[in-house]
């Protein structure tokens, strides 16, 4: 009944009330839009942080109990279960962006913040005993979990007043060796093929530029490796997959159960075998080199390309967000950061090139 009120009321209205309400309604929803954006620009940059105090350590000493449970004391395996719980309650929580704004918020603020908290000391307990587990990775797991836990705290219960950080000089050169190294190193603990990286910094190697530099390892490095494993050798990782498997197939064993089949199926057989032994798994490559920009002698063009699969989207629109295969939010995320210190980033392609696709990062220097 009263909703029926509030219509009529509106019918009575003059043009120029009705026209002041339509306008304060539009900026209602520009400003609720411009909230739920931040909210899921930030949660998916935090993704990364998320997993690494929540997700993989809780995991870790859940797989550890599993088979190794004599290490824990009573209380503390009571304690791994019901943060596990906890935890993967969160992590769906934290994936979930169809609720409104305001409920994502509350849950982030009211229940994820004080169980990462808790989740932490139990770690930090953990680790002050010293135990030897099966999982060699484990302690590491939970020491990066304790290390970033009040990080992702802090930003997570100011995620909708999120700004990039205070500008401080950096080395960009050793700030991109260092992240574009690790993530390698990373690759090969996975099992997967490691990538073969070609610095060509010359003259620039000791070059310093002014933004905050964690927050351009995590928004514009980390996006752009992201990019790299997610779609540019996405394919490369399924043909390697497959290649081990077939291996697998092919033993020494089966090679002599081949010779007992008839010969017109042997000959057939013993073809695919020779055709899997001749193929070549693509190697993963990029190239990292600066040049002078040619606009500004205050600036430096950073190229960042890659040998992976040629890109055929639209690349004025890579960096709009919710544009692509994925969330649509990395390249977007790299561009927001990068112009909040006086940078941008552009996409080329070149299919004729051994580096078919690549980004560059153009950035004032000190």
């Amino acid at each position: 009944m009263k909703e029926c009120n509030m219509e009529n009321d509106y019918l009575h209205l003059t043009k120029e009330e009705l026209l002041s309400k339509i306008t304060q309604l539009e900026m209602e929803i520009n400003d609720l839009q411009q909230l739920m954006g931040k909210v899921r620009e930030h949660k998916h940059n935090y993704s990364e942080d998320f997993g690494l105090v929540v997700v993989a350590p809780i995991e870790g000493l859940v797989n550890e109990l599993l088979i190794n449970k004599e290490v824990f004391t009573e209380d503390e395996i009571r304690d791994i279960i019901e943060s596990y719980k906890a935890s993967m309650q969160m992590h769906g929580a934290y994936e979930c962006l169809g609720w409104p704004v305001d409920i994502q918020l509350k849950r982030v603020k009211e229940s994820m913040v004080p169980q990462i908290r808790k989740n932490a000391a139990l770690y930090t307990s953990i680790l002050q005993r010293k135990i030897e587990f099966n999982d060699k990775w484990l302690v590491g797991k939970l020491q990066m979990a304790c290390d970033e836990a009040t990080h992702l705290c802090e930003n997570l219960a100011n995620i909708e007043h999120f700004d990039y950080g205070a500008a401080t000089p950096f080395s960009i050169c050793t700030e991109i060796k260092k992240v574009f190294n690790d993530d390698r190193r990373a690759s090969g603990y996975r099992g997967e093929s490691s990538i073969y990286i070609d610095y060509l910094f010359g003259e620039f190697a000791d070059l310093k530029v002014s933004m905050n530099e964690k927050g351009f390892r995590k928004y514009v490095l980390g996006n752009i490796i992201k990019n790299l494993h997610e779609h540019a050798f996405k394919e490369i990782d399924e043909l390697e997959l497959s290649h081990k498997i077939i291996n697998k197939k092919f033993s020494w064993w089966t090679k002599f159960v081949v010779k007992l089949l008839p010969y017109s199926v042997r000959m057939r057989y013993m073809a695919m075998y020779k055709d899997v032994e001749n193929f070549k798994i693509p190697e993963k490559r990029i190239r990292i080199s600066i040049r002078p920009s040619q606009k500004d002698s205050q600036r430096v063009d950073i190229i960042i390309e890659n040998n992976g699969k040629p890109f055929y989207g639209n690349i004025e629109k890579v960096f709009e967000n919710g544009i692509g295969e994925g969330s649509g939010i990395g390249l977007y995320s790299a561009q927001q950061f990068l112009n909040a210190y006086n940078a941008n980033i552009t996409m080329f392609t070149n299919a004729d090139n051994e580096y078919k696709v690549g980004f560059i990062i153009n950035t004032p220097i000190l």
